[in-house]
């Protein structure tokens, strides 16, 4: 009877979990972010040419326009896109999926290290409710839960060798971890800082294990990691990464120059020639920046603002009015920590270090105002797992207390739910750049009564848009479509432009006025900021082809408009 009610009781959370993945898709979040639809040509690209987008056969890493992907995170579309077709659905299936995979692998992992069905059957609960987890499911700005998954069989297969001292599991686990990076490129750090913790943690059977029986196993691993590593060192496949760091900013030097100067204000006023004092070289130079940006970065990852009140600013990645946890979540994790901890289990001190370790790659960047949502998400199976230990000991000591605290958190997590499809949609439509699928399709309709059509790119670049929406085929160059996308000379307009029709940048509306007949037959899209700059200036008559509104309160309307 017990195991009925646990079986029922598995098969009800695991519906639950595929349902808040699933449900209302095409509307939540409103529309699909530029990132996706990336991911989703380079997939078009890749089925027809084997190459990505600029031409590279078999990438190992994708090039695209602002950045490079990650094979898992294309590959997979790849193949949806040949089996249902180009749509929201082939796009969105394979983060669906590995998010459903990764929580039930949890479950088991819960259950194979602890041992103990209540808790891992608690920790399918959270895992299935997280919104956290919930939200990367149904999107694929690379496959985030990929990585997750992959991390949950690198631990798992790990603790297999630990109980057989099998190779062939010590080998599924190194190749596991290894395969990480190869969703998302922030575990490649990541993956050095796993080895460690596995290190620290289980140094003394590492250093039993005979030299003979880490040959294969590493000879694997190499061999998974070789293609990222060449991929790395001899391509420009991290160059975001050289950019967004912080050691690359380029305002460390006037930062310390304009500190140095305040310092010498104070002693020194209206003095010429003076050099800063010796405390003020001390504590105003490039290494004190750059570890104050560090720590502001690691502390803000464990911040109540991030984890529970706010989330990350970027509405992409955050949901305005709360974060990934609920308000009572935070201390039955510190519960969990400090009771999994005394039980001097080695798995808990291995989730503790991963917990410290995985705020070090996104610390170690620049380029968000708030903690970063998607390269911290590390940090959830940690969480999750102290979360789980939490309410099991507090079901042990009282099941009062533990059903009241589940009261509380279904009722969180329905408000929540409740938040997510329908004030999230209307907060975040501008984030996702929900109208411009309509307005290409709009210009499309119009492409042939127009010579040219502009697509500006004032607020947003519309090309990765169009490309995808409009699967696009250079009437050119058919195998890598986006080469024929050149530099344009037309003295109004900054950008590039495809087979002298498409034009994707900016238009210098001042310029182009006073060009008298300079495209008599052009159409252009702009959103409506752009439209009220122009629409008042002298000299000019604007005949409105189309207009795309959205139910979005934030949100920008889009205009196909040409000069009379």
């Amino acid at each position: 009877m017990k195991y009925k009610i646990y079986s029922i009781t598995f098969f009800i959370i695991l519906f639950l979990g595929i349902f808040f993945r699933f449900f209302n898709l095409s509307k939540t979040p409103p529309s699909i972010f530029s990132d996706e639809v990336d991911i989703g040509y380079q997939a078009i690209t890749f089925n027809r040419t084997f190459t990505d987008y600029f031409g590279n056969k078999f990438p190992i890493f994708f090039q695209s326009y602002s950045d490079w992907h990650t094979p898992f995170s294309i590959l997979p579309v790849s193949f949806f896109q040949k089996l249902i077709g180009i749509n929201i659905y082939s796009l969105k299936l394979p983060s669906i999926i590995f998010g459903v995979l990764s929580i039930i692998f949890f479950y088991f992992l819960i259950l194979e290290i602890t041992k103990s069905k209540s808790l891992s059957l608690i920790s399918l609960f959270f895992i299935s409710l997280s919104p956290w987890h919930i939200h990367y499911s149904r999107t694929n700005f690379e496959s985030i839960t990929g990585m997750l998954l992959f991390l949950t069989f690198g631990i798992f297969f790990w603790n297999k060798f630990l109980i057989s001292k099998n190779n062939k599991f010590l080998s599924l686990s190194l190749i596991s971890f290894s395969l990480t990076p190869y969703f998302y490129s922030t575990a490649k750090l990541f993956v050095f800082f796993i080895f460690i913790s596995i290190f620290i943690v289980w140094k003394k059977t590492i250093v039993k294990i005979h030299i003979k029986q880490l040959i294969l196993p590493i000879t694997f691993c190499i061999a998974t990691l070789l293609p990222l590593i060449y991929s790395t060192l001899f391509t420009e496949s991290n160059s975001r990464f050289s950019y967004i760091n912080i050691f690359s900013d380029p305002t460390l030097s006037p930062r310390v120059d304009l500190e140095r100067y305040s310092d010498i204000l104070i002693t020194n006023y209206n003095s010429i020639g003076v050099s800063p004092s010796f405390f003020s070289k001390l504590f105003n130079n490039k290494l004190t920046l750059i570890s104050r940006t560090f720590l502001k970065n690691y502390f803000s990852s464990f911040s109540m603002e991030f984890l529970v009140f706010k989330g990350d600013s970027n509405l992409r990645q955050g949901f305005g009015s709360q974060g990934y946890f609920f308000y009572f979540d935070i201390f039955i994790i510190l519960i969990g920590i400090i009771y999994s901890l005394k039980t001097n289990h080695k798995f808990s001190s291995f989730f503790i270090f991963l917990l410290i370790f995985a705020p070090i790659p996104f610390s170690l960047t620049r380029d968000s105002n708030s903690a970063h949502a998607t390269r911290l998400i590390l940090m959830l199976p940690s969480l999750i797992f102290f979360l789980s230990y939490g309410y099991e000991k507090i079901f042990r000591l009282s099941k009062l207390y533990f059903i009241f605290l589940l009261i509380f958190f279904i009722f969180n997590f329905s408000y929540f739910w409740f938040n997510y499809n329908f004030r999230y949609p209307q907060i975040s439509a501008r984030y996702w750049h929900t109208g411009i699928k309509e307005i290409i399709l709009s210009s499309q309709l119009q492409k042939n009564n127009y010579s040219k059509i502009f697509y500006s790119s004032r607020d947003e670049s519309m090309l990765p848009f169009f490309l995808y929406y409009t699967q696009y085929k250079s009437i050119k160059n058919y195998s890598a479509p986006v080469k024929s996308i050149d530099l344009d000379d037309l003295s109004y307009f900054t950008g590039v432009q495809a087979d002298g029709i498409y034009y994707f940048g900016q238009i210098d509306w001042d310029n182009l006025l006073s060009l008298k007949d300079s495209c008599p037959n052009c159409l252009y899209v702009i959103n409506e900021n752009e439209y009220q700059s122009i629409k008042n200036k002298k000299n000019i008559s604007i005949e409105v082809v189309d207009t795309q509104k959205t139910i979005y309160t934030d949100n920008f309307t889009y205009y196909l408009i040409s000069l009379k």
